[in-house]
């Protein structure tokens, strides 16, 4: 996994000068690069993690990609005299974006046994990581970050439904936790998440 996959979105900011430099009256004269207003091109990069973006150079250039949930935000300065001309093909310039600390989570679904396993040594706890587990059939998992614009994530199985998991990670903190699964009663879970691995045990109660 050398590359970030697609849907980040990459600006291209040309800062070229502007205004007339013939003219000597202050309020025409071109300003220096350094306070002209750049301008911007856009793209989003593919699942190969390439974004493609065609722009018109500047002398002096600069790729910016924001800050996510995932990566750092970073900018890289791209000089006039390093972009090819079009008869040597595209220019190519790797933009390395640090990962923030992020939390894997895993949640393991199965049915409530009818008699639980005894716990005394635990407090009354069950180590169900250690207790057979009854597969249940239909599951879904669904984690809503306690956030102002973020969007529910689906959480997928990759053994046929008896666990769940967050494929790409999530940033440290609170979620709500849903659990759906015909014939069972729908559980609900406020769950603080830690950077790591996070694995929790819901055991579905019978309609």
């Amino acid at each position: 996994a050398g590359h970030v996959g697609g849907g980040v979105g990459v600006s291209l900011l040309a800062c070229h000068a502007y205004g007339f430099a013939a003219r000597e009256e202050p309020e025409t004269a071109a300003p220096h690069v350094r306070h002209c207003r750049p301008l911007t091109f856009r793209g989003i990069s593919d699942d190969a993690g390439v974004a493609k973006i065609c722009f018109l150079p500047a002398d002096i250039n600069k790729i910016q990609v924001a800050e996510s949930e995932t990566f750092h935000g970073t900018e890289v300065t791209l000089l006039k005299a390093d972009v090819l001309s079009l008869d040597q093909g595209p220019t190519q310039v790797s933009v390395k974006l640090l990962p923030k600390s992020l939390a894997s989570l895993t949640v393991h679904v199965f049915a409530m046994p009818r008699i639980i396993p005894k716990a005394e040594e635990t407090d009354g706890i069950v180590d169900w990581a250690a207790e057979d587990r009854e597969r249940v059939e239909g599951a879904s998992v669904v984690v809503e970050q306690l956030r102002d614009g973020d969007v529910d994530l689906h959480l997928t199985s990759p053994d046929g439904g008896a666990s769940f998991v967050a494929e790409d990670g999530l940033p440290e903190g609170c979620v709500s936790l849903t659990v759906r699964c015909p014939g069972f009663r729908t559980e609900e879970r406020a769950v603080f998440l830690l950077v790591g691995a996070n694995s929790l045990y819901v055991p579905l109660c019978r309609e």
